[in-house]
């Protein structure tokens, strides 16, 4: 991505503005996206896209404003703020459209996709929205709606997605496309309440990330097996690639921060460290508190819930909140298991 860099240096020695600041934002997304996703750098990346979007919007450059409505879909995700996500692949998808520009209209739509997923938006919506627009996944190398039906308990139908993406991704040989395949097989595993396989696929993720040296999403990736480790009793294991993670990759973003403490914070109070286990966790919740990220939030919730009920504390108020956060987004399956969880605890006092 460097040829980005000289092409803007050279749109810059002739004066061409539009495509200097197109070209720059580019550049900067990709650079914030893949390796660098620290608090400074995007700070930098925001401040390059309030001083580029005044300029491309006068000019009208539709290439421009497809650059530059990509660089807000990637600052909105960074502060999970996935209503702001959405509206930004909206535009993206628009902007891409008068400028004919296929690649960018699939990957808008993947990212509105991921926005409604990650955000507010009720499952079944999420699955209508498909529904109207069948284009979206004909396009598409990975699955878009496995995720979804895991979250109702149609795990057949997700794994039979998965297995046909692993096809089609095998076959392009592309390592970040089998990256974020793993990805998806993790989140649907840890639906499933299968540890083993969540361990495996988020494993599979971060040794490709670190080999490609496409370290943006690898503190977050880190965390994840981290959390599938603690499933499966394996605290020390857990703690290792969190603090792995930190050396490798710190990010300042705020879901790999919120996974991080929700982690450190259960390991703790597994080990008796209870008021520090439950500074962590609340801290996670507090954090998600900032987000629409309701599925997130309510796992903090509940690992909060977990720290509490080690240390001998009524979870039962934690527990309602994260039931009512997966209620609001359509999440059966881990309602279910939390409405278990709550049953079970008020039997036992």
């Amino acid at each position: 991505m460097s040829g980005l860099a000289e092409a803007a240096e050279r749109a810059a020695a002739v004066g061409n503005r539009v495509a200097e600041l197109s070209l720059r934002l580019d550049h900067a997304t990709y650079r914030v996206g893949v390796f660098e996703t620290t608090e400074a750098n995007a700070k930098r990346h925001r401040e390059l896209i309030d001083e580029a979007l005044p300029v491309l919007e006068a000019d009208g450059d539709e290439w421009g404003l497809t650059v530059a409505y990509g660089a807000l879909v990637l600052a909105a995700e960074l502060n999970s703020s996935y209503a702001d996500m959405a509206s930004a692949a909206e535009r993206v998808v628009g902007h891409a459209r008068l400028a004919d520009y296929q690649l960018m209209i699939n990957w808008g739509n993947g990212q509105l996709v991921h926005a409604q997923y990650s955000g507010t938006t009720p499952v079944e919506e999420c699955l209508r929205w498909l529904d109207e627009h069948p284009e979206v996944e004909r396009r598409s190398v990975l699955p878009q709606r496995e995720r979804l039906l895991a979250m109702l308990g149609r795990f057949d139908e997700a794994q039979r997605l998965l297995s046909e993406a692993a096809d089609r991704t095998a076959e392009l040989g592309v390592a970040r496309f089998g990256a974020w395949l793993a990805l998806r097989r993790f989140e649907v595993a840890m639906l499933e309440g299968d540890s083993a396989r969540a361990e495996e696929a988020a494993r599979e993720m971060c040794e490709t990330l670190e080999a490609t040296g496409e370290l943006g999403n690898f503190m977050w990736s880190c965390c994840n097996l981290a959390h599938s480790l603690l499933g499966l009793g394996r605290d020390d294991e857990a703690e290792q690639w969190l603090e792995r993670a930190r050396e490798a990759a710190p990010s300042d973003e705020r879901l790999p921060q919120m996974l991080s403490r929700q982690v450190r914070g259960k390991v703790l109070a597994r080990r008796g460290g209870f008021r520090e286990g439950e500074r962590l966790a609340r801290e996670a919740v507090a954090l998600a508190e900032e987000t629409d990220m309701l599925n997130a939030h309510a796992d903090a919730l509940l690992d909060l819930a977990e720290v509490l009920a080690l240390a001998g504390q009524d979870a039962r108020a934690e527990l309602e909140q994260a039931l009512a956060l997966y209620e609001r987004k359509g999440n059966l399956v881990m309602a279910e298991r939390t409405r278990s969880r709550l049953t079970e605890l008020t039997a036992s006092r």
